[in-house]
C-alpha cells in the first residue's frame, strides 16, 4: 500500500512541474540522429560522492568504451541525476528517465529507492541496473527489467556469520534501522547467525549518547561478543562513535555499507575492531586495477569496482543486441551465461533473476584500503 501511495504521489508531482524541467516534455535521448546512447545513472550524488570512488568507476568504463569507438558506432554519453536517496524524488527520476527515452539506468544506489523505482521501470521496459541495493525485496515480484550487479545481502549476511563461526563467536547484537534494507538484511542475517548455532541476544533501533550506559550494561550482562550494523550509510556513524565514546571496544560489523574509503575520517579514527563484508578483490583483473590508479591516483574501491562493471555490461549489451530497445537488452541480460568481469565472471540465474559469481569477505577496516 505504501509504495502504491508513493506512486501515485509522484505521479502528481510529474504532472505539477513538467512545465518547470526544461528537458521534461519533449525531450528525448537516443534520437535517431543523435550521436549519442545515453545511459542514466542515478544515486544520492552528494553523499556517495563524498564517500565513495563509485562515479569514478562510471566515467572510468564510459571513457575506455568511447576510445574504443563508442558503442554501434555511437559515442556513450552519461547522464547524472541525484535521488538524495529519497523514494519521491527516484520515482520523480525514474519516470522523467522513461518518458525521454533513455536506454538504460544504473542505478538507484539504496534498496529503499531501488524498491519504489522498479515498478516504474518495469512498466516502460526500461533495464535498471542497480550497483548498490542488496536488499532482497527488490524481487518479490518476476520482474524482466531489473537487474542487480551487486550481490543480494545473503552474500553479505553469509560472509559476516562464516567469519563470526570461524571466531567462535556465540552471542550477537544486531543494530538496524526500521527500512527496507535494515529490517531486510537484520532478518537474513539472524537467519544465517542461527544456522550456525550462534544467539542474537539483542535487537535495537537506537544508539544515542543518552542511552548507551544502559545498552552497554544490557549487552555486558548478556556476553555479547559483537555488534552488526544493520543500517545504510550514514545512519551507521553516530551509533558506532557513540559506542567507542563510551568505552566500548565490541567488534563492529557492516555489510557493503561500510565499505567507505575515508571511514577512519568518518569515526574520528576510531576504526580498531571495524570490520567490513565486501566484494573479494583477490584476483582482480591487473590492468584495470593499475588503469585506474593511473588515472585517479588511488585503486579503485568496491563501489568503483561495481560502477565500472554496470557500464561495461550495458554497453555490451548494447553492442551485441545492436538496438537501444530496453526489451532486447533485457533479453540479453537474462540469457547471460559467462560473461567475463574485471571482478570475476557472472551468469544470470533465472531462478533469483540475479547474477551469480559475487563473492564477499570480512576484512579489518584498516586492511581494506592499506594501498
Amino acid at each position: 500500500m505504501k509504495k502504491i501511495l508513493l506512486l501515485l504521489i509522484t505521479a502528481i508531482l510529474l504532472l505539477a512541474s513538467c512545465n518547470r524541467n526544461s528537458s521534461g516534455v519533449g525531450y528525448r535521448y537516443n534520437n535517431p540522429k543523435s550521436d549519442e546512447i545515453t545511459i542514466g545513472v542515478s544515486y544520492p550524488v552528494t553523499v556517495v560522492d563524498a564517500e565513495t570512488y563509485f562515479i569514478k568507476g562510471v566515467i572510468f568504463a564510459a571513457n575506455i568504451v568511447n576510445k574504443n569507438g563508442g558503442v554501434m558506432d555511437k559515442r556513450l554519453n552519461i547522464v547524472i541525476r541525484d535521488d538524495r536517496n529519497n523514494a519521491n524524488i527516484a520515482m520523480q527520476i525514474a519516470q522523467t528517465f522513461s518518458d525521454q527515452g533513455i536506454t538504460a539506468v544504473i542505478g538507484h544506489w539504496t534498496t529503499n529507492t531501488s524498491y519504489y523505482t522498479e515498478d516504474i521501470y518495469e512498466k516502460n521496459r526500461v533495464v535498471m541496473l542497480t550497483p548498490g541495493a542488496t536488499g532482497l525485496i527488490l524481487f518479490e515480484q518476476n520482474f524482466d527489467y531489473i537487474f542487480r550487479m551487486i550481490g543480494n545481502n545473503t552474500v553479505f549476511a553469509n560472509a559476516i556469520a562464516s567469519h563470526m563461526e570461524e571466531r567462535n563467536f556465540k552471542k550477537i547484537v544486531i543494530y538496524y534501522t526500521e527500512d527496507a534494507y535494515g529490517i531486510d538484511f537484520a532478518k537474513i542475517l539472524e537467519r544465517e547467525l542461527n544456522a550456525r548455532g550462534i544467539i542474537v541476544v539483542d535487537r535495537v533501533t537506537s544508539i544515542t549518547p543518552v542511552n548507551i550506559d544502559s545498552i552497554l550494561n544490557r549487552w555486558n550482562a548478556f556476553g555479547s561478543d559483537a555488534v552488526i550494523m544493520s543500517t545504510s550509510f550514514p545512519e551507521y556513524i553516530e551509533p558506532i562513535k557513540t559506542i567507542r565514546r563510551a568505552g566500548s571496544m565490541l567488534p563492529v560489523f557492516g555489510g557493503d555499507t561500510l565499505d567507505q574509503y575515508n571511514l577512519n575520517i568518518l569515526l574520528d579514527g576510531n576504526i580498531n575492531e571495524i570490520y567490513v563484508a565486501t566484494l573479494d578483490r583477490n584476483g582482480l583483473d591487473s590492468e584495470f586495477l593499475q588503469g585506474f590508479r593511473q588515472e585517479y591516483g588511488h585503486y579503485p574501491d568496491m563501489h568503483a569496482i561495481l560502477g565500472y562493471e554496470s557500464v561495461m555490461l550495458l554497453a555490451d549489451a548494447i553492442q551485441t543486441v545492436k538496438t537501444t530497445d530496453g526489451s532486447a537488452i533485457a533479453a540479453y541480460l537474462s540469457n547471460l551465461k559467462d560473461y567475463s568481469t574485471v571482478s570475476g565472471n557472472r551468469a544470470y540465474n533465472p531462478e533469483t533473476r540475479e547474477f551469480d559469481g559475487y563473492n564477499a569477505h570480512v576484512l579489518r577496516f584498516n586492511l581494506i584500503y592499506s594501498d
